[in-house]
């Protein structure tokens, strides 16, 4: 019976070590794209991506849509609205930003 305790042990530490080394290999990746067609217009997209799987997208100004049923996490609603605030805040500065940087470079024409 010892014995098999020991080997029941020895199997679980085995396994776990094989599900840490799982949660790894899945890092989470974040990409915005940003187009600006004009001085006055401007749009920010975001996705999230746990892997190869894409589990958040956020479209402009909206808020954060869930891609999977699992991808809300352990997050309550005020925290994600939290973070929605966070982001709008990092996108109006972002676009803020790159239009200050658009108007300290010089104008070049091409001819």
């Amino acid at each position: 019976m010892r014995y098999l305790t020991c080997l029941l042990l020895w199997v679980l530490q085995l396994v776990w070590g094989q599900w840490e080394d799982q949660l790894k290999n899945y890092p989470l990746r974040c990409l915005q794209i940003s187009s600006f067609p004009n001085s006055s217009s401007f749009r920010t997209d975001g996705l999230a991506w746990l892997g190869d799987v894409q589990t958040h997208s956020w479209r402009n100004a909206s808020t954060v849509s869930f891609l999977k049923p699992w991808s809300h996490g352990k997050l309550s609603d005020q925290q994600w609205q939290t973070l929605e605030h966070i982001l709008q805040v990092y996108r109006t500065s972002f676009t803020r930003d790159i239009q200050e940087l658009v108007k300290m470079l010089p104008i070049i024409h091409c001819e």
